[in-house]
């Protein structure tokens, strides 16, 4: 059914009716999201026309029986599970659409320590890549998973999205995913300056935060300025977010953008200045413990230490896009470089987080634990 995905992208005008006619109801999902107070999301985008659908849930997979109702809007739907799905061991759901009963899909388990994620950046149109990656992240079964920008090659190309989602659905129908735009998730959007289409697709505002565990988890988006920057109302609610309560009280802090800080995937590419200034800053004063980005089409990653705190820089660009060439920048060195298709699973306990960067044949690119260092 990936075919018909990639028709459309590569063919809108000629195939479009097409594949209309030839694919299933849903043009998008079923996949999971999560909202800043815990509550699992169901998302979903139908056909013009088609009649409303339904979503049941339950607590095990032989009573699937209890119907939601979903919110609705421009063909989209946005099923909200009540509280005590939380509260189950593993919820299950299943959408009825036309009505037909689609498959029942188990929730990834609830939230806990330690806990697992995965992370990737830039599938931009390498769909079979993506696929794949998605295949293999979806028999671990992470708690949730991170799309670090470039989700897509051309913004405004609707299909594109469908594609993305297409691909990610094994693994987003069980697991919540958080999306964070990227530069080219912006492209066709540049006199606004707003991905309507990232809107549309995400639950999420383009930067937002949100806890799991012992950790928190910050989202920048320095895309919608030009030059690339966060603008005040973002930087008040940086400032806002880095001295609450839930981040002091965090174990762990990730802050995750598009475009890295330090970098050395192509000849005369450092990192991005602005954003480096910013990490800099803040790495210390705000105790950031990761900094995760793409941008990069390839694996990177760099320790560094400012005072007591230190922080670690990992580069998770290789989820698609055609890869960085051989030579590197000659500036920053980092600590491990690898111009290869990965994505990044992490295991986040009470005093160490474990790493991996997982190839498209699950071969382990990185297998390194960061133990926190006490103050």
């Amino acid at each position: 059914e990936l075919e018909v995905y990639l028709a459309a992208v590569q063919y809108p005008g000629r195939r479009l009716r097409k594949v209309e006619e030839s694919s299933s109801p849903l043009m998008a999902g079923p996949y999971l999201q999560r909202t800043a107070e815990g509550q699992w999301v169901v998302m979903m985008e139908t056909r013009p026309g088609q009649a409303a659908p339904v979503l049941r849930w339950g607590s095990s997979h032989g009573a699937v029986d209890r119907p939601l109702e979903g919110a609705y809007h421009d063909n989209y739907w946005a099923f909200a599970l009540p509280p005590e799905a939380n509260a189950c061991d593993t919820a299950y759901y299943q959408p009825v659409i036309n009505g037909e009963a689609g498959p029942i899909a188990a929730i990834a388990r609830r939230e806990s320590v330690p806990f697992t994620f995965t992370a990737w950046g830039d599938s931009q149109g390498g769909w079979r890549v993506f696929r794949e990656h998605n295949r293999q992240m979806a028999q671990s079964h992470p708690h949730f998973t991170i799309g670090l920008g470039d989700l897509v090659d051309d913004g405004v190309n609707t299909w594109q999205w469908r594609a993305m989602l297409h691909c990610l659905q094994p693994l987003a129908s069980q697991s919540p995913v958080y999306f964070i735009p990227g530069n080219h998730d912006y492209d066709g959007y540049y006199d606004s300056l707003y991905s309507a289409n990232y809107h549309r697709y995400s639950a999420w505002p383009n930067y937002y935060s949100w806890v799991y565990g012992n950790a928190i988890f910050l989202a920048l988006d320095p895309n919608q300025n030009f030059p690339l920057g966060i603008d005040s109302t973002q930087e008040h609610w940086l400032e806002t977010v880095i001295q609450s309560e839930p981040w002091r009280n965090a174990r762990w802090r990730f802050v995750l953008l598009h475009q890295p800080p330090y970098a050395q995937g192509w000849p005369g590419y450092h990192g991005d200045g602005f954003i480096r200034q910013l990490a800099d800053s803040l790495a210390e004063p705000a105790g950031i413990d990761f900094v995760l980005s793409g941008h990069c089409h390839d694996f990177e990653r760099l320790t560094k230490n400012y005072g007591r705190q230190q922080t670690h820089f990992i580069v998770l660009g290789g989820a698609g896009g055609s890869l960085e060439p051989p030579e590197s920048s000659d500036a920053p060195v980092m600590d491990k470089v690898v111009k290869d298709y990965h994505y990044g699973q992490f295991r986040v306990g009470h005093e160490k987080v474990s790493f991996q960067a997982i190839g498209l044949d699950g071969q382990l690119l990185d297998d390194i634990t960061f133990e926190k260092r006490q103050p």
